[in-house]
């Protein structure tokens, strides 16, 4: 929802006017389809976890990221039914698993989650299928599990009697926040290097307009926007919910980002920093509109004293939780 979220927000509210520009915005199935599109011309920018983002530039893609993006609303579950006699992780040895993204987080959740129960990730047949596909799939016996988001989870979940859930992103706390990056290929940016710019300005407004704007306003937009109901978007009581301002969705610093997913998937073969992000344009915009970028640590007490997160859901634990794992 994040990658749609930030620019259907920026469209809505004419922050992309606001800098010169005008966002058309096109929906794709697969993570996979929005990387394939960038390369080949039919879109400008494209929203990409930083896994999927790794692997085009390991296979030769020459993209840059201009704005990063922190998510941490995405719950992440592996679920089947009742009827399947899947109990727990384990007894995925063999089973065919539906996954939203192959090379994205949904991928290193499973796989963490394989590790975790004493199993081989490679023992579990891994397929890429639409969130719809996956929960049909279920339905019908044509698969034995999947992985799951929000908000689809939930509204399946009120649809699908006897749904069993195997395992939650929070028991791996590194899957449940999606770092990601908007990108543009190397050649667009080097063309269109001003252009960009007012791009990620309008990302970056549009980014703290969902951290502090106003609620129920955001989850309207988004609800006729995606065709989601927004009682499906809107804050639990459990957490279970999509809702942007369920975890802080930071423009913060790339660098900063980036070695904390790096510490965080242990990934010892991430692409170096300075091939893929395009340092200048955080700091750039923190100086000539520094509007944008109100006082990160305040943002963040209001949210933990207003009960929407706890401390141990910020970014600056993660590194601290881990170290307690090990």
């Amino acid at each position: 929802m994040i990658g749609m979220a930030i620019p259907v927000i920026a469209r809505e509210k004419q922050f992309d006017e606001e800098f010169g520009i005008r966002f058309e915005i096109l929906e794709f199935a697969r993570a996979a389809d929005t990387m394939t599109a960038l390369l080949s011309g039919e879109v400008n920018i494209t929203h990409s976890a930083f896994l999927q983002a790794e692997s085009a530039i390991l296979a030769g893609a020459k993209i840059k990221g201009i704005m990063a993006s922190y998510y941490g609303g995405d719950k992440q579950v592996i679920v089947t039914l009742n009827t399947s006699g899947i109990k727990q992780v384990k007894d995925l040895v063999g089973k065919t698993v539906g996954v939203p993204g192959l090379g994205a987080p949904t991928e290193f959740f499973i796989r963490k989650a394989a590790e975790m129960s004493g199993i081989s990730p490679d023992s579990i047949n891994l397929i890429q299928l639409t969130m719809p596909e996956i929960f049909s799939g279920i339905a019908t016996g044509q698969l034995d599990a999947g992985v799951a988001v929000e908000p689809f989870l939930t509204n399946w979940m009120t649809q699908q009697p006897g749904v069993v859930i195997l395992m939650r992103g929070i028991e791996i706390p590194v899957t449940n926040y999606v770092p990601g990056a908007f990108l543009v290929r190397d050649d667009f940016l080097k063309e269109n290097l001003e252009l960009s710019y007012r791009i990620y300005l309008a990302l970056a407004k549009a980014s703290w307009y969902i951290r502090t704007g106003d609620s129920n306003e955001i989850l309207s937009i988004l609800e006729d926007s995606s065709g989601t109901p927004a009682e499906i978007i809107r804050p639990s009581l459990y957490k279970q919910v999509w809702d942007p301002r369920m975890k802080p969705c930071m423009v913060v610093n790339i660098w900063a980002e980036m070695e904390l997913f790096v510490d965080a998937g242990k990934l010892s073969d991430m692409v170096p920093i300075s091939e893929l992000w395009w340092h200048g344009f955080y700091e750039r915009a923190s100086i000539e509109h520094p509007e944008l970028f109100e006082d990160i640590n305040d943002y963040l007490q209001r949210l933990e004293e207003n009960g929407i997160v706890s401390d141990v859901d910020f970014i600056t634990d993660w590194n601290q939780y881990l170290q307690t794992q090990t």
